[in-house]
């Protein structure tokens, strides 16, 4: 995925628009580096990090559903496979 500067770059050369903000107020233009919600280090926005972060654990949550087994008593267990990690 491309980072928040390449983006907003490419939506200004492209489109001739800029990237808005949904969390500031007034929905002003993503200022990158002058906007609270930018995360230097990454080189992101904070609310697109956490947005990937909850689809990382989502897809985590769906494989770990996957595993869980119920006998015919109901009880559950999860069924570990090892792969050699």
């Amino acid at each position: 995925m491309k980072n928040l500067a390449t983006r907003r770059s490419e939506a200004w050369t492209e489109h001739g628009r800029n990237l808005y903000c949904p969390h500031s107020p007034d929905y002003k233009p993503c200022s990158t580096e002058y906007c609270a919600h930018y995360n230097p280090d990454t080189n992101e926005c904070v609310h697109v990090e956490a947005a990937q972060a909850q689809v990382a654990i989502a897809e985590s949550l769906r494989m770990l559903a996957g595993t869980v087994r119920v006998n015919r008593w109901g009880e559950s267990s999860i069924m570990v496979i090892n792969k050699g990690l």
